[in-house]
């Protein structure tokens, strides 16, 4: 076994015999029974493993392994090995961790968002410079004649009507080539 592969799992090269149950036994006890499914459906089908899990590390952390691989046969057709790799993946974890935090954050910073902005009497409308995903609050919608629970493709067909110019993001120039100060 290579010495790099011992301190993935934090053991100290040859303290232990390699063997499946050490290994095993080196998950953390919720990621086992699925690791398991995963390592007996590739020996049962002759299939890739690929499985992420856990190892508790001594101080008290957690690292995260991707093993894959697969499942090596004796003359009697039955698995007794594995070959593949064995990856730490921690950084990633937490990377994909901190990502669907800050997701989080700001779907809930969008959802205060709207509501403020639908509580608003005065209209509102919002569109990005490729005029995709135009926001109109309902007193916009009231304002120009329509029903405040228009289509997104209502607010779309007026999107397509501005012409925005950077002068402060107060002036907008219609299609028509007047230009008029949002109300």
């Amino acid at each position: 076994m290579v010495h790099e592969i011992w301190s993935l799992f934090g053991l100290e090269p040859h303290s232990v015999e390699p063997s499946y149950e050490n290994w095993f036994l080196s998950i953390q006890s919720d990621d086992r029974d699925m690791t398991k499914r995963s390592v007996e459906t590739a020996a049962g089908k002759a299939t890739e493993i690929n499985v992420e899990y856990r190892v508790p590390e001594a101080g008290g952390g957690i690292r995260w392994m991707m093993v894959r691989g697969r499942p090596l046969y004796d003359s009697g057709g039955q698995p007794n090995s594995y070959t593949g790799i064995v990856m730490d993946i921690t950084e990633r974890k937490r990377a994909e961790q901190e990502l669907f935090a800050a997701k989080e954050l700001a779907e809930k910073a969008l959802t205060q968002l709207r509501a403020t902005i639908d509580s608003m009497t005065e209209g509102m409308f919002v569109v990005t410079p490729d005029r995709k995903r135009p926001l109109a609050n309902p007193a916009y919608f009231r304002i120009y004649g329509f029903e405040p629970d228009s289509s997104p493709e209502v607010a779309e067909k007026i999107a397509s009507l501005l012409e925005c110019h950077d002068l402060n993001g107060r002036l907008i120039r219609w299609r028509s080539g007047r230009y008029r100060w949002p109300c």
